[in-house]
C-alpha cells in the first residue's frame, strides 16, 4: 500500500516535470517565432522587385523572384562615379570606430597591469575613482554634449 502511493506521487512529480517543459518549450517557440516570422519576411520581400515589395497586399512568396536589389544596394553611387554608398559607409564606421577602440583597448591593459602589478601610492583610491566611473552610465556622460 504504502509502495503503490509512493509510486503515484513519482508519477505525478514527473507528470508536473513533463507539463512544465513543454509549457517551457511552447513559450519558447512562441518567442522564437514572434523574433523569426518578421525577420523571415524582411528576407523574402528583398527578392521581390520594388513595385510588389510596396504593394499593400501581401504575399509571403514573391511572383517575380529577383535578386536585382541586392546588385542595386552595392552598386548604387550617389552622384554616378566612384566608390558604392554601401562600402563607403562600411568604410567610415571602420574610420572611427577602430581607432578609439584600439586606443581604449591599449589604455585598458596598460592600466590594468600598473594596478595588478605595480605597487604604489594611492593606488586603493584610484581604483576606487576608475571603478566609480565605470559605474556611470555612458548615456548620461552624453547628455551635457547637447545642452
Amino acid at each position: 500500500m504504502i509502495r503503490n502511493i509512493n509510486n503515484k506521487k513519482e508519477q505525478l512529480t514527473r507528470a508536473k516535470q513533463i507539463t512544465g517543459k513543454v509549457i517551457i518549450y511552447c513559450v519558447l517557440v512562441l518567442f522564437a517565432l514572434w523574433i523569426l516570422v518578421p525577420f523571415s519576411i524582411i528576407i523574402v520581400t528583398s527578392f521581390k522587385t520594388a513595385r510588389e515589395a510596396s504593394n499593400p497586399e501581401f504575399s509571403f512568396f514573391p511572383k517575380d523572384f529577383t535578386a536585382d536589389g541586392y546588385k542595386d544596394v552595392f552598386t548604387y553611387t550617389a552622384g554616378g562615379e566612384g566608390m558604392p554608398l554601401l562600402i563607403r559607409g562600411f568604410l567610415n564606421t571602420f574610420l572611427i570606430v577602430i581607432p578609439p577602440t584600439v586606443l581604449g583597448l591599449f589604455c585598458s591593459a596598460m592600466s590594468a597591469y600598473a594596478f595588478a602589478k605595480l605597487r604604489f601610492k594611492g593606488k586603493n583610491v584610484l581604483f576606487s575613482a576608475l571603478l566609480m566611473t565605470m559605474m556611470i552610465p555612458g548615456t548620461i556622460m552624453l547628455t551635457p554634449s547637447y545642452m
